[in-house]
Formats: C-alpha cells, structure tokens, sequence
C-alpha cells in the first residue's frame, strides 16, 4: 500500500505544477480583463441611464442584459480560479500527508 501512495504522490507532483501554471495565468489574465471590462461596464451603465431618461425601454433591456453578462464573465473567471486554487490545495495537502 506504501508504494502505491508514494507512486501517487510522484504522480501528483506534475499535476500540481500545471495547475498552479494554469491558475497563474488565468488569474493575470483575469486582472488584466477587468480594466477593459470595467470601463466598458461604466459606459453600459451610463447608456442605460440616459435610455432610462429618454424612455428607451427595449434599448434599457438590452444594455441590461450586456452588462450582465460582463458581470457574469467577470464572476466566472473568478470562479474558476478559486477552484483552481483550491484543488492545488488539495492536491498539495495529499502530497504531505
């Protein structure tokens, strides 16, 4: 049983390194997105208004939906790099177990 978990553990030594590659990078990649989203998301936000203002209700709805789904980019970027940090967590806890 002791050879079969030191050969596991071997095992996990790559995987843990392509997934903290793999977290580097979407977590750059994340910060660098949100300061083309962000701006992008503000400008949404004042078109909506001046659509709301004007009475513009089928350009409201729109403008509505595109800044939820930058939200939504946003948060799953997000989320995925949470997960991605968690299971090098896990994978670094079996490795020193």
């Amino acid at each position: 049983m002791k050879v079969v978990r030191k050969f596991l553990k071997i095992m996990v030594l790559p995987l843990i390194l392509l997934i903290g590659i793999l977290h580097f990078i979407l977590d750059v990649m994340a910060k660098l997105s949100c300061y083309v989203i962000g701006p992008l998301m503000l400008f949404l936000f004042g078109c909506g208004v001046y659509t709301v203002v004007k009475h513009l209700w089928n350009q409201t709805v729109l403008l509505g939906l595109m800044e939820a789904a930058c939200f939504l980019v946003l948060f799953g970027a997000s989320f995925v790099i949470v997960t991605l940090e968690s299971w090098n967590q896990h994978l670094a806890a079996f490795l020193h177990s």
